[in-house]
């Protein structure tokens, strides 16, 4: 039987202490079935709710524990949340070959509109942390959505996927002595697809990443937003500052956070260090707590006046 099988044939999840619940949901999203996750207040519910969107390759599991307390506690605030594995992750029908960055928005659309259905909502917002950003704003902005929160975005995808494929390198030469490393752009170039670290990348795909600048790919979003830089430094990156600019021009109602944290640079990195067996450190407890407590706060202060969109 498969997970989506198994999750099909199970009851909800009460947490009585937080006042939520969670359950399972085998949804169609980009043309395939998969796995999802609603989580809504048990008593009483906001007219708006969220979309989780995660992130790309195997950012995508590093925060995925992120991505659920966030879900969760939005759920403790009043807000309905669903995340979800989009098609070629987890358990969904499409292998991976079928991710595109235009995949994860059909996905994430498809999501706002089970949203709506199964929460009872009227307005959605959506949610993101580094690529899941870049996906929640160019969904937010096709569907019309009411607000968006924005948590280390990814704002130009070629400096992404370079950081992806060097840290897929980083591991997988991890522990080798001698020799010359690698060359991933060639094995790309010539094989037209490499693994990293258990994640295949295309070539397609790789220049679809590369060729991603959100402060050109947003044309029409007027909502409320929120736009969390993560870093060591209190001064804003030329990036975010270009993408508050973007977004402010469109006629968007902007709120820019600068969150400074010495572990900003683990965040969208492998979050659990082994110390021995049985015993594991989590190197941004503290700092993953923060946001999603950012986050939550200003969501809970999005004036619910917007409809979802429906295309």
């Amino acid at each position: 039987m498969s997970l989506v099988d198994q999750v099909a044939t199970r009851a909800e999840y009460h947490d009585r202490v937080r006042g939520i619940t969670e359950r399972f949901l085998t949804p169609v999203l980009g043309g395939g079935s998969t796995v999802a996750v609603l989580t809504t207040p048990r008593e009483g519910s906001s007219s708006i709710g969220w979309v989780i969107c995660h992130s790309l390759g195997l950012e995508q599991q590093h925060l995925v524990g992120f991505d659920a307390a966030l879900g969760r506690d939005l759920a403790a605030a009043g807000m309905p949340a669903i995340r979800f594995h989009g098609q070629g992750y987890g358990d969904s029908e499409l292998g991976e070959e079928h991710v595109s960055l235009r995949s994860h928005v059909v996905d994430a659309s498809d999501a706002s509109r089970v949203l709506v259905r199964e929460a009872g909502v009227t307005a959605v917002g959506l949610v993101g942390s580094r690529f899941g950003a870049a996906t929640a704003l160019l969904t937010a902005d096709e569907i019309g959505a009411s607000a968006v929160a924005l948590v280390d975005p990814v704002v130009r995808g070629r400096k992404f996927i370079d950081s992806l494929i060097r840290s897929g390198l980083a591991v997988s030469l991890d522990g080798t002595l001698g020799g010359h490393p690698p060359d991933p752009m060639k094995a790309l170039e010539r094989d037209g697809s490499i693994e990293v670290q258990g994640f295949l990348l295309r070539q397609d795909l790789f220049r679809d990443v590369a060729a991603m600048d959100l402060t050109r790919g947003v044309h029409a979003f007027r909502g409320k937003a929120l736009v969390v830089q993560v870093s060591r430094g209190s001064e804003a990156r030329g990036d975010i500052k270009r993408l508050v600019e973007c977004l402010l021009n469109l006629g968007a109602d902007v709120t820019l956070d600068v969150h400074v944290d010495p572990e900003a640079l683990k965040f969208g990195q492998p979050r659990y260090r082994f110390l021995a067996i049985a015993r594991k450190s989590d190197s941004i407890g503290d700092l993953a707590d923060r946001l999603v407590a950012r986050v939550v706060r200003w969501s809970g202060t999005v004036a619910l006046t917007s409809t979802v969109g429906t295309t």
